[in-house]
């Protein structure tokens, strides 16, 4: 492997690799019971009869997050998973980091292993700032946009 294919596969590896341990973690900790775990769910109004499916839809969303032909779905899934896990944080009187923290390494990680994540959101800046136009295409785009 070149120095450069090295570089390139870290921004991929690392948030996926952490979103992956979390996400694990989490299910595991609904499946096995975890006092803390279920009796915050409990507390914000979901049943205890619930909390299985959630943590099986948890690892379903993650698999297809992790399969490259999915990837988009699977971070479309993940996202409003964590809408809903930041709501619930919301309702019981915890911190909204830990969702929210989570959600964005869903969309870094999706970020660099989907090229068209890249193409939709460019992080550099194409022309130089003091550029009354940006080019799109063929045509000028004034810089507003």
């Amino acid at each position: 492997m070149t120095a450069k294919t090295n570089r390139n596969r870290w921004p991929k590896l690392i948030p996926t690799t952490l979103v992956t341990l979390m996400l694990c973690a989490s299910a595991a900790g609904k499946i096995g019971g975890a006092p803390k775990m279920v009796n915050g769910l409990i507390r914000v109004g979901i049943p205890r009869s619930a909390i299985t499916p959630i943590a099986i839809l948890e690892l379903a969303c993650l698999v297809l997050y992790l399969v490259p032909r999915t990837t988009v779905l699977g971070t479309l899934l993940l996202t409003g998973y964590f809408g809903g896990a930041t709501l619930a944080h919301l309702i019981g009187g915890e911190a909204l980091l830990p969702p929210l923290m989570i959600g964005f390494m869903i969309w870094v990680g999706a970020y660099f292993r989907v090229p068209a994540f890249r193409a939709l959101i460019p992080l550099r800046q194409l022309e130089p700032r003091g550029s009354a136009y940006r080019t799109s295409g063929h045509q000028p785009v004034p810089a507003e946009f």
